[in-house]
């Protein structure tokens, strides 16, 4: 089993990923709602889960929201190595189409990674509008982005809770468990066995630098498309520096940073009441979108 898969996780790991991502609320959803519809892309290595929150605010607030489960995540994480970053990309590049054929406008909502597969799709797709939040377009440093190709050859594949040595003990730890791994027992010796000893193709990580590098050079062409990009002003994945980067790429735009870090999507984070109010007043103004400036708007800091 192990070897017929792309990751080549011993048999625990694929358990554990598979177990972690069977819930309903990994699963891609379609809710109908008005004829504005509303697209949203999740990050990696997450699921539709991540994002359900938000489709809910824009699904009581009238819209269509249909949630993509992205080609090799979830219980199929372990086939990720046979994936194509243009899989995902052509898998939101196909939904928008087919909610275009239903619906009068259609917007696209994608979170971190999510947001940089979203800007490549719609710089080839008609859109009404662009929601990003805490987009992901670097992989560690500028000097980093060259070594990928040239590692993958020579070490191939790296255990990265081996590198990062994880505390089980620690809450920061555990909330990242959570966020990524849902349902995942830290507290489980075979759990933390499995999650020492999981192996990630170097490929992979390569895959993930190629999408934020592919989204920065598709944000430059986006032309009028109104947009909207939210920040969390304490997010040390996605930091507020690197969002800054990406929208000087960017056409007029409005942006909000938020007090909080990466995860003020999950709908417990005390600036979730400022995420609505900001995703709902976009939307509503799309019918009459006026140009928008690239000034800078603050909520709640």
């Amino acid at each position: 089993m192990a070897e017929k898969t792309g990751l080549r996780m011993d048999r625990a790991a694929l358990e554990i990923f598979a177990s972690t991502f069977s819930g309903p609320e990994h699963e891609p959803f379609l809710w109908e709602g008005g004829d504005t519809a509303v697209l949203l892309v999740h990050g990696f290595p997450g699921t539709p889960a991540e994002i359900r929150p938000m489709a809910e605010t824009l699904h009581e607030a009238g819209y269509t929201v249909q949630g993509l489960l992205l080609p090799g995540f979830g219980p199929e994480f372990g086939s990720q190595e046979e994936r194509r970053l243009q899989d995902w990309v052509t898998a939101v590049i196909s939904a928008v189409i087919g909610l275009r054929a239903r619906h009068r406008r259609v917007v696209l909502l994608g979170l971190s990674m999510g947001g940089a597969v979203s800007l490549q799709a719609a710089a080839s797709v008609d859109l009404d509008g662009l929601i990003l939040a805490a987009p992901f377009y670097r992989l560690g440093p500028a000097w980093m982005e060259p070594i990928w190709p040239a590692l993958r050859p020579v070490v191939g594949r790296i255990r990265p809770f081996r590198i990062i040595r994880p505390d089980f003990n620690d809450s920061r730890t555990r909330e990242m468990l959570a966020g990524y791994l849902p349902g995942v027992d830290p507290d489980d010796p075979a759990v933390q066995d499995a999650l020492r000893n999981l192996k990630m193709p170097v490929s992979l990580l390569e895959k993930v630098a190629q999408t934020g590098a592919a989204g920065y050079a598709a944000a430059g062409r986006l032309l009028e498309l109104p947009l909207l990009v939210l920040q969390g002003a304490a997010d040390e994945l996605v930091l507020p520096a690197r969002t800054a980067e990406l929208r000087a790429r960017m056409p007029a735009h409005t942006y909000v940073e938020l007090p909080g870090d990466h995860d003020f999507l999950d709908g417990t984070a005390s600036s979730w009441p400022q995420v609505q109010q900001a995703a709902r007043c976009f939307m509503a103004a799309l019918p009459q979108q006026a140009a928008l400036t690239p000034d800078s708007v603050s909520v709640g800091v």
